[in-house]
């Protein structure tokens, strides 16, 4: 039977109500699970032992991947297709970002047309991980992500951005910062400058000792891992945060990383090039995308995400410029919601998610 967007659950950008999700509720929507915790990357041939937890692991995202191509591209006719929106959020949407290119080059070697090329653009959301330090200046989220790139013998095709680093540093492409500037199809950035996931992670994570492959069995799911883990950060940062709760060096640290968030992206050419856009929004909150509220609701510049990506999405080569939204607002000390950006969601933002 056919499946539903609603009946998956499924909102936002991937809402099949067309009074949230005007301009892409009718289009065919295909949801990609990768399972392997490495972004439809990893391509491991043996399967990994994690003695602490007593179970096996497979890294196999990128074959994954391959095999969604080929079975869409030969019985769903997805080579015929001649509009394309390829995304994904916060682990997804680095995968959209590493693999943007790849994508893109498989489906029009299979649907060149000169009167009728196929429209393909990219808009990851919540995956523009940074490569950033803990509030100790200790780069804890980093040295996770170069682990998963050996343990997962980490994929990528068609992706230039290996080619500028040494074989040591190649590794450095998997955060977005560095992969950017080296995606080809137009491509739309929608990510908060303060994402809630990135805040636990990222600034509030703390080194597991043990790591990688020692750690006690105390470090788990139900424990957190090292998220939000960072002295004065647990009722501030993660899934029980409480953004009127942090400190005053809580929120001096946050605001900090919004203005590196939004540097990083304006210094890159890709950001200024034709065709591309972003809307980074200043709410405290993970895959604001797919909730369909927050989706209509939040909005920089007077323009909400759902128009922002909708005209981005019908433009063709404009200006950057026309289709780029920087949230320009911050955080003050005692910390409310709406401080950055008055369209902030007092339901689901810096109270819990």
């Amino acid at each position: 039977p056919k499946q539903t967007a609603a009946g998956l659950g499924l909102n936002g950008m991937m809402s099949d109500n067309c009074t949230v999700n005007p301009t892409f509720c009718n289009f065919n929507l295909v949801m990609g699970w990768s399972c392997d915790g490495a972004s439809f990357a990893g391509n491991r041939e043996d399967p990994v032992a994690y003695k602490p937890a007593n179970y096996t692991m497979y890294f196999r995202g990128r074959r994954i991947l391959d095999a969604m191509l080929d079975t869409l591209i030969s019985d769903f006719g997805l080579g015929d297709a001649r509009e394309v929106l390829f995304g994904g959020d916060s682990a997804g949407g680095l995968g959209a970002y590493q693999h943007a290119n790849y994508v893109q080059n498989r489906l029009k070697k299979c649907s060149w047309s000169y009167w009728s090329p196929m429209k393909f653009k990219v808009a990851p959301g919540s995956g523009f991980f940074l490569f950033h330090g803990n509030v100790q200046e200790i780069n804890v989220w980093p040295d996770q992500m170069h682990n998963i790139y050996y343990l997962s013998n980490w994929t990528s095709s068609d992706n230039a951005c290996l080619d500028a680093y040494t074989p040591q540093s190649k590794w450095l492409c998997l955060f977005p910062q560095n992969l950017y500037n080296y995606i080809e199809p137009p491509i739309f950035v929608m990510n908060s400058a303060i994402d809630l996931y990135q805040t636990a992670n990222t600034l509030a994570a703390e080194p597991i000792i043990g790591f990688p492959g020692e750690e006690s069995s105390q470090i788990s799911y139900w424990s957190g891992y090292n998220s939000s883990a960072a002295p004065g950060w647990k009722t501030c940062s993660g899934g029980y945060a409480q953004i009127k709760l942090c400190s005053k060096s809580n929120i001096d640290h946050m605001n900090a990383y919004m203005d590196n968030i939004e540097e990083v992206l304006v210094k890159a050419s890709t950001f200024r090039k034709r065709g591309n856009g972003a809307f980074i929004y200043g709410c405290y909150n993970h895959n604001a995308e797919l909730s369909s509220l927050n989706y209509g609701v939040y909005k920089v510049k007077g323009v909400s995400m759902q128009v922002a990506l909708s005209s981005w999405w019908n433009s063709r080569l404009e200006d950057a410029s026309k289709h780029s939204y920087l949230e320009s607002g911050r955080y003050s000390y005692p910390a409310a919601v709406t401080d950055a950006n008055p369209t902030c969601n007092n339901w689901f933002d810096g109270i819990s998610s």
